[in-house]
C-alpha cells in the first residue's frame, strides 16, 4: 500500500489510513452482541500420543498438536454441541491472550474455555476482517495466577470496522498479502537454516559418518591450485586452544563493578558475535577475582546449568565462573572452531554432571576429540558457513522490517 493511494484523514471514528474510494465513519461493534462459544471438554483419559483426530491445548494452539481423540468420539461431540465451523476465527484465551486461528474446517478437536470463538453474522462483517481487528485488541483479562479471557472479558469489548464488505475485504486482501510474504520470508529462512545444518554434518564427519579414510569431512575444499589440501588430524580440544574459566567479584563491594572491563554471565549469549555486556567491573574486581581478560575474538563457551551456547567475543572482556572460553592456537580458526562446536554440543553434555546444576570442567574439555584440516581449509569452511549465515541473517532482518511495517499499518488502519 502505497501513501498516494490512501486516503488520511483523522477523526474519531475514521482511520488515519484508507484505500481511496471508501467514504463515512466506521461503525461501532460490541462483541457482547455476539456467541462465544467453545468445545465440550475432553478429558485427559480420552487422548492418546497417537490417533485419529488432532487436539490441540493451549500449549499447541497455531502449532502442531501433541495429542489424539478418536474419530468416533470427534463426530460424537461435533454433532452434539459447539463446534466451529469453517473460518470462524479460534483464539486463546489462557496464558498468552489473543492469539487467532481461522479454523479451515479440517478434522480437529480444540480444548475447551482456553480456546474459544465468536460466532458472528458475516453479512455486518466478514470473519477474514475480524481476524485482523482481534490482532489489534488490547484483551482485558482476569488477574489471575495464569491471565485468562472469560466470556464476560469478550463481551465487553468495542471495535469499529467499515461499514460495507467490500472495504472490509479490501482490507483484509491486502494485510493477508503482507502475512504471505511473511510467511514465504519465514519459509525461506527454515530452508535456508536447515541446509546449513546439513551442510556441517557433512563438512565436519568423520570415516564412520561419511568422511573418508583419513578423516576428511564428507565435503571436501581444494586449495588454491584445485589439489586437496592435506589429511584431517586428531587433536584433543586442549591441544587446539587454551582454556580459560571466569569468576564474579564480590558483589557487596562496590569498587569492583561498574568499570571498564565488559563481564558476561551465560545468558547473554545469544548470538554468534558478542558486543557488550549488562554489567562491568573494575581494574580492582579484575585483580580480586579468578575473572580473566580475554582478547578479541575469543570463544566464549557456556559450560555450567546451559551448556554449549557459543559466541565470538568482538572486544576484550571477563566472563562468570559459567563459562569455559577457547583461545585458539595461531594454527587454527575461530570461527571454524565456532561452528564445529556449535555441531558437537551433545560431547560436552555427555562429559557433563553435578546434582544441584550440571557442568564440565576444563579437564574434561580438554580431552575432547576434534578432527581438524589445516588452517587455509578451516578458513574456506568457515567462510563458506558464514555466508550462509550472512544470508540468513538477512532474510531475518526482512521479517522483522516486514513485522514492524505490519504493526504500523495496523495502527493506522484501524480506529
Amino acid at each position: 500500500m502505497e501513501n498516494k493511494n490512501i486516503h488520511t484523514e483523522r477523526s474519531r471514528n475514521i482511520p488515519q489510513l484508507r484505500f481511496p474510494g471508501f467514504e463515512g465513519e466506521w461503525v461501532f461493534i460490541i462483541l457482547g452482541d455476539l456467541k462465544v462459544s467453545m468445545c465440550k471438554r475432553i478429558l485427559k483419559e480420552q487422548t492418546s500420543f497417537e490417533g485419529e483426530i488432532p487436539f490441540y491445548k493451549i500449549g499447541t494452539f497455531g502449532k502442531q498438536a501433541d495429542s489424539f481423540i478418536s474419530k468416533n468420539l470427534y463426530e460424537d461431540y461435533k454433532n452434539k454441541y459447539s463446534f466451529p465451523k469453517k473460518g470462524d476465527i479460534l483464539i486463546s484465551a489462557a496464558g498468552t491472550i489473543g492469539r487467532t486461528v481461522i479454523y479451515d474446517g479440517c478434522p480437529a478437536y480444540f480444548q475447551d474455555s482456553n480456546i474459544v470463538w465468536i460466532s458472528n453474522n458475516e453479512n455486518l462483517v466478514s470473519n477474514h476482517f475480524l481476524s485482523f481487528c482481534y490482532k489489534n485488541i488490547k484483551w482485558n483479562t482476569e488477574n489471575t495466577t495464569i491471565a485468562r479471557l472469560y466470556n464476560n472479558n469478550l463481551k465487553s469489548i468495542k471495535i469499529v470496522v467499515p461499514e460495507t464488505n467490500s472495504e472490509q475485504t479490501r482490507i483484509a486482501a491486502f494485510l493477508t498479502a503482507v502475512d504471505k510474504r511473511v510467511n514465504l520470508l519465514q519459509k525461506k529462512k527454515a530452508e535456508l537454516e536447515l541446509y546449513k545444518k546439513g551442510v556441517m554434518q557433512k563438512l565436519f564427519s568423520s570415516p564412520l559418518l561419511g568422511g573418508d579414510a583419513a578423516g576428511r569431512g564428507g565435503i571436501r575444499f581444494k586449495n588454491d591450485d584445485g589439489n586437496n589440501f592435506p589429511d584431517w588430524e586428531d587433536k584433543k580440544l586442549g591441544e587446539v586452544c587454551e582454556i580459560i574459566g571466569g569468576g564474579t567479584p564480590s558483589t557487596t563491594i562496590q569498587e569492583y563493578w561498574n568499570g571498564e572491563f565488559n563481564w558476561f554471565t551465560p545468558t547473554e549469549i545469544k548470538n554468534k558475535y558478542i558486543q557488550g555486556s549488562q554489567r562491568k567491573i573494575s581494574v580492582l574486581g579484575l585483580k580480586k577475582s579468578s575473572a580473566k581478560l580475554l582478547p578479541k575474538n575469543t570463544l566464549l563457551f557456556t559450560s555450567r546449568a546451559t551448556i554449549g551456547d557459543v559466541g565470538i567475543a568482538q572486544i576484550e572482556c571477563t566472563t562468570n565462573q559459567g563459562f569455559q572460553s577457547f583461545l585458539p592456537n595461531e594454527s587454527y580458526e575461530t570461527e571454524y572452531l565456532y561452528y564445529w562446536l556449535i555441531l558437537n554440543k551433545k560431547k560436552f553434555l555427555r562429559k557433563s554432571s553435578g546434582s544441584t546444576f550440571i557442568e564440565i570442567s576444563k579437564g574434561e574439555i580438554s580431552k575432547i576429540q576434534i578432527i581438524i584440516p589445516c588452517l587455509k581449509e578451516q578458513q574456506k569452511i568457515a567462510s563458506f558457513l558464514s555466508s550462509i549465515d550472512q544470508s540468513i541473517k538477512k532474510i531475518g532482518n526482512q521479517i522483522d522490517a516486514s513485522r514492524e511495517w505490519k504493526k504500523g499499518l495496523l495502527q493506522k488502519m484501524f480506529c
